[in-house]
């Protein structure tokens, strides 16, 4: 959602020359870099695009100073304010150990899934989104507003994403797609002479067709139970269904004041079975990846 309130601020105030919607997307883009780092390069991409932009209409070189002065400002407030908790409880130091160092460590040992990864997107995405594709193209004839803007963010989120095995960071890029396909079919519609009732009919149509693609291959998944969701989702190699089996036993032989550890990377059995972690490793990947640890 901030990555998203970042792109509206530019949409919809890209030619404002005040300065509250640079400091909404100081915010915006602080909080969501620290939410997901991958959100790291579209924010960037954004913050730079509307810059030059901006520059572009005013041709003011101190007004770009001031206003990249106040992203950097409010970020800056904005991360402070967020990782207060930590430099007021003396807690920065391990902060910046288990969330800064060792998750660059961690992102380093991820280029072994490239490019493995990208062909497994691509198949996925061919197998479920195949009329999105074939219709992105379409966007270098039709020219939408602002396509070459959307094409780059929808490339530097697939390229933030490909060397991850993690599923669901391909979210990332979707916002952007949307848009760009969008725009595609409005230019589309608007090249078809009828009234506007039949444009109506029309837009509808092919809605229906496009939501119809994406729904069908999956959809077994909206009749399924949780547990077998779950199952269907991530297979029987990840059980993440029986976690709350496993809470509920650990309950059941320890006490509330009793902590535990997980020898695994599954930090939802704590919360399940309300006990704290005997380590500060809730999570067993600092053990089994090139870390200094």
């Amino acid at each position: 959602l901030p990555l998203i309130g970042l792109l509206s601020l530019f949409i919809y105030n890209k030619n404002n020359n005040k300065y509250w919607p640079w400091i909404l997307a100081s915010i915006c883009s602080t909080v969501a870099i620290l939410f997901k780092p991958i959100a790291l390069l579209p924010t960037f991409f954004i913050l730079i695009y509307w810059l030059i932009y901006n520059y572009k209409i005013n041709k003011n070189k101190l007004d770009l100073s001031k206003k990249i002065l106040t992203i950097i400002t409010f970020s800056l407030l904005t991360a402070f304010v967020s990782l207060a908790y930590f430099i007021f409880n003396n807690a920065f130091n391990s902060f910046w150990q288990q969330v800064i160092v060792f998750n660059s460590y961690y992102a380093a040992q991820m280029t072994q899934y490239i490019p493995s990864m990208f062909f497994d997107y691509m198949k996925r995405f061919w197998n479920v989104w195949w009329l999105l594709i074939l219709i992105t193209p379409l966007a270098f004839y039709f020219k939408p507003k602002k396509y070459l803007f959307y094409s780059t963010l929808i490339i530097i989120s697939l390229f933030t994403i490909f060397s991850s095995p993690i599923g669901h960071y391909y979210l990332l890029m979707i916002p952007f797609w949307l848009l760009l396909i969008s725009g595609v079919i409005t230019k589309i519609l608007n090249k078809i002479k009828v009234n506007n009732e039949w444009q109506r009919i029309f837009f509808t149509l092919t809605m229906v067709i496009i939501l119809s693609t994406m729904i069908l291959p999956i959809q077994e998944q909206y009749f399924l139970n949780p547990v077998n969701l779950n199952i269907w989702l991530y297979g029987t190699n990840n059980p993440f269904y029986e976690s709350q089996i496993i809470a509920d036993k650990i309950n059941k032989i320890s006490q509330p004041s009793d902590k535990i550890f997980i020898a695994g990377s599954e930090p939802q059995i704590y919360y399940y079975s309300q006990r704290l972690s005997v380590s500060k490793f809730d999570i067993t990947y600092p053990f089994i990846v090139n870390t200094p640890v």
